[in-house]
């Protein structure tokens, strides 16, 4: 939505298209994108409460947030500014620390599910922080403040990493060499048992030929 927002915007106009937000439009888009994000949850089967585990991550996004915020706003910058750019920072920052954890958590899925888990709520919580000021902005036709062309890239480009690198399915060469792999150990395994069977029916001969004796 970026790149085709980005392939449609019209360079010639001198002045920017300004986009004034309603109250009952702005509340209806945050109903809209709250309903789309509960009916995702649905889908995939997780508990609205359980969303909320690992309560103290969010605490300290959010602490890290207002203080980032207030200190922003010492510099006589604009305060939604300051917000906007303050959810960008502290979003960036703990996924960071996220894929950290994540990371020292080696090739253990079991182990590192919580770490995945915190990484995908923490990207979740800062996009949705940001629609949701954009929406502000639009309300308050303060849209020019934010830089949102740029934030949003950022955005769009996390999102892609997260994606790809920690909620990839398994991609097409591994389950090739994967398949390639089973297969090896199929044959070496029906190989072993047709030994072990062959062991038991010489092992099952040789008792029959002691008992006679």
């Amino acid at each position: 939505l970026t790149g085709a927002s980005f392939c449609f915007s019209n360079r010639q106009l001198k002045e920017p298209m300004v986009y004034k937000l309603e109250k009952q439009q702005a509340i209806k888009l945050v109903a809209l994108v709250s309903a789309v994000a509960l009916i995702q949850m649905y889908i995939c089967d997780i508990n609205f409460f359980d969303f909320w585990k690992f309560g103290w991550t969010l605490f300290f996004q959010f602490f890290l947030f207002t203080v980032w915020a207030s200190l922003g706003s010492l510099t006589g910058k604009p305060k939604l500014r300051c917000i906007v750019e303050a959810n960008v920072a502290v979003t960036f920052i703990f996924l960071a620390l996220g894929i950290v954890f994540w990371f020292a958590e080696g090739g253990d899925y079991l182990n590192s599910r919580n770490n995945i888990f915190v990484i995908a709520r923490t990207l979740f919580i800062g996009a949705f922080i940001h629609v949701l000021l954009y929406y502000v902005s639009l309300f308050r036709d303060e849209s020019h403040l934010g830089d949102y062309k740029t934030k949003t890239w950022h955005f769009a480009e996390a999102s892609s990493f997260v994606v790809f690198l920690i909620l990839a399915p398994v991609g097409l060469t591994e389950y090739s060499r994967e398949s390639k792999d089973q297969a090896a150990l199929q044959k070496q395994h029906e190989s072993q048992q047709l030994e072990i069977n062959q062991l038991k029916a010489q092992i099952k001969l040789l008792t029959e030929k002691v008992g006679e004796v």
